[in-house]
């Protein structure tokens, strides 16, 4: 027998009219041009709209994002790709683990492409087309160290795009599907039975390891490992460093569970821990595994 609350996702979404598709492709447009809400946005359409809409409406952002806000068409189609990627597989209820893998794969993968695809269009080799791009990075990083009065050389620089910059995009990436999915669930966008729905995310952890690597990796960024070693594990460093902030996150949503703070008081607590409190968050999640654990004051009551 079913109770009033017990709604499937179809009972909760809606077609809305041409006005609301467009009202939903322009914010989608707006995401891709902020690269870390472009899954956010993707999110809002399966949220409100039934199939096929959230899709055509992400393909039409993408569209907007290059006619209207003169997006680079390959970071849109980047962007299209990986965002559409995420939001259809979290709205499935994909487990967070495999998303995280998947998010991954489908970011590198889509980056491959578009390199490959570059590559083929100015008539040069991969490799020579990579190292083009570092070249032109590196005088551009170079320039902005300098007019910011930071002492950097041209081949350190490189070294960094070399060494780190794959590990930075994924990262980046990878904190874009984090910070949507965090903010679908606190929006309440899913529902309730759902994997991601705010009361069983805040139940999720990462495995002690996992808080364990990321110590393990901050010691060989010290100074005395060899300067590639350390490019490298500062690289590393992102990647782990975006988990554990998600778990911090959560740490956090847990605490505010706890004591039952209201949702726009939550929403001013994110926010600070998201800029300005972005270390102490990180930190959080890494001693999550060691932090005390107790039952919502409802569920003990």
């Amino acid at each position: 027998m079913r109770v009033i609350n017990d709604r499937n996702e179809k009972e909760t979404s809606q077609q809305f009219d041409f006005f609301a598709v467009f009202a939903q492709t322009v914010m989608i447009a707006c995401g891709f041009i902020s690269v870390i809400f472009g899954p956010l946005a993707i999110l809002g359409s399966y949220a409100r709209m039934t199939d096929p809409w959230p899709k055509v409406t992400a393909l039409a952002g993408a569209i907007f994002a290059v006619v209207l806000f003169q997006t680079n068409p390959i970071v849109a189609a980047i962007l299209f790709v990986f965002s559409l990627f995420v939001a259809d597989t979290a709205w499935n209820g994909l487990s967070l683990p495999k998303l995280i893998l998947g998010t991954m794969a489908v970011a590198v993968g889509a980056l491959g492409i578009a390199i490959i695809f570059q590559a083929e269009q100015n008539g040069l080799g991969v490799g020579e087309y990579a190292r083009q791009k570092v070249a032109q990075f590196g005088s551009y990083s170079f320039d902005m160290y300098k007019s910011m009065g930071i002492p950097k050389e041209l081949t350190v620089i490189r070294e960094e795009i070399i060494y780190q910059g794959p590990f930075q995009y994924v990262s980046v990436m990878l904190f874009a599907m984090l910070v949507s999915v965090g903010c679908a669930s606190h929006l309440r966008w899913f529902p309730e039975a759902h994997t991601y729905n705010a009361n069983k995310l805040r139940k999720f952890s990462f495995p002690t390891w996992m808080s364990l690597a990321f110590v393990f990796t901050m010691i060989l960024t010290g100074p005395f490992v060899s300067s590639k070693a350390q490019r490298l594990s500062v690289g590393v460093l992102y990647v782990i460093g975006s988990l554990m902030f998600f778990q911090g996150m959560i740490v956090i949503s847990r605490y505010l569970s706890y004591r039952n703070v209201q949702p726009r008081s939550r929403t001013v607590l994110y926010s600070l821990a998201s800029v300005p409190c972005v270390l102490f968050t990180v930190a959080l999640g890494v001693l999550n595994p060691w932090l005390p654990r107790r039952a919502n004051r409802l569920e003990e009551i």
